[in-house]
């Protein structure tokens, strides 16, 4: 009955969250056009790319820590100041990098770069809260995560409907203000951790983490570096379409972003009891056919409906790209496996199975150059799914054989 209830609230946790984001990226997409879109993108890009870091640096320590019955209070108040230095520290770099590749013909928006890393870093600082919530244990209220997304995204949403904005400055700083009851709450709690964390924490858990931290540049350019590419090659009105056409995916996948956080936690309580290993199995393959399942739903609907449910959620300006959302969607498939492999092998210590097979994603997303060239968001699309199946095809050949071998 408790763990109903926790997958229920996460359920409801994910789709605020995912529903949050991808209304926000509509909103923008249809007010100010695929060039607005992209910039946004662009932005929200380095907000996945401190999730990453924070994945592998905290989420998954946390994760382990809880398998082997060592994650306290103590030790998730660590994890809190580790976060907020991260966070802090973030601010003046995603500035940087945003104004770096949103220059527009030598010209660098210096305070839309200021606002969009404001925006980008307050984020990380109180979605920490939300995602930390799933590995707290079993005392920890299930309605934790929920709360945390409605204090987070609902105001952000509401405000950006309600302040009909001109340009994605005005985006950014609606986003960055509408954050801050959010990030009181996350001060607030903070305060409340009254222990100087040492440079060996900080040390053990890279150490730790090492292999999910090679990940990260890996993973990051194989999942958003498709958006810089069309950007450099096409202009950022085709890489607005693609990065708007693929969110629709990605909010279809919803139920995909909760392995990372529900998901795992589950599965690392059933993996802490040695017992329980025929449980762990069992519950992995039924979430194996729960996620094919629903794939094969959103296939029909793709198939049947794909331009004319552009056309509605997005507009005029992105209808026509029907067989781009076919393709991605196919693609959509490998990357639940993916999820789902990447957590088993955190989980039973073979890290190193995700930075071998992203290489391989990245390899291929090379070799597919001419087809972005020439095909534009469709041969970005095409490229996409072939290499997410070379990353599962070789990830599980990778996997089956360092189990065996016990390396």
């Amino acid at each position: 009955m408790a763990t109903a209830r926790k997958t229920l609230f996460a359920v409801a946790d994910q789709l605020v969250v995912s529903g949050s984001n991808f209304l926000t990226l509509v909103l923008v997409a249809r007010k100010l056009g695929p060039d607005g879109a992209a910039r946004y993108i662009y932005a929200f890009s380095l907000i996945v790319l401190l999730s990453m870091l924070a994945s592998a640096m905290i989420y998954q320590n946390m994760a382990a820590d809880r398998a082997k019955g060592e994650l306290d209070n103590v030790e998730g108040g660590k994890y809190k100041h580790l976060n907020a230095v991260m966070s802090v520290v973030s601010v003046p770099i995603c500035m940087t990098v945003y104004m770096l590749i949103s220059a527009d013909r030598g010209l660098f928006p210096i305070w839309e770069s200021i606002w969009a890393a404001l925006f980008i870093c307050a984020t990380q600082a109180v979605d920490y809260h939300r995602r930390a919530s799933y590995f707290s244990g079993v005392d920890a209220p299930e309605w934790r995560p929920l709360l945390v997304s409605f204090i987070l995204y609902i105001p952000r949403l509401l405000g950006l409907i309600a302040s009909n904005p001109g340009g994605v400055l005005e985006v950014f700083q609606w986003q960055f203000l509408l954050t801050m009851p959010g990030l009181v709450y996350f001060s607030r709690d903070l305060s409340c951790v009254q222990m100087r964390v040492s440079g060996d924490f900080y040390m053990e858990r890279i150490q730790r983490g090492r292999w999910l931290l090679t990940t990260v540049p890996i993973n990051w350019i194989w999942g958003q570096g498709p958006v810089f590419i069309l950007a450099l090659a096409h202009g950022n009105h085709v890489a607005g379409i693609f990065a708007a056409v693929r969110g629709v995916t990605n909010f279809a996948n919803v139920a995909m972003e909760m392995i990372p956080t529900h998901v795992t936690a589950v599965m690392s309580s059933k993996k802490a009891c040695a017992e329980s290993d025929a449980g762990y199995y069992s519950s992995v393959r039924r979430l194996l056919g729960f996620g094919i399942a629903l794939w094969l739903a959103g296939l029909l609907v793709v198939f049947l409906l794909g331009e004319r449910l552009l056309l509605f959620i997005l507009g005029p300006e992105y209808g026509a790209e029907g067989q781009t959302l076919g393709v991605l969607w196919s693609a959509s498939l490998f990357v639940f496996f993916s999820r789902l492999q990447s957590m088993h092998v955190n989980l039973t210590g073979i890290n190193k199975v995700i930075p071998v097979s992203f290489v391989s994603g990245i390899v291929v997303l090379c070799l597919s150059f001419w087809l972005m060239h020439s095909m534009a968001q469709m041969g970005m699309a095409i490229a996409l799914l072939i290499g997410w199946m070379s990353i599962v095809v070789i990830g599980e050949i990778l996997r089956r054989h360092w189990e065996v071998s016990g390396a």
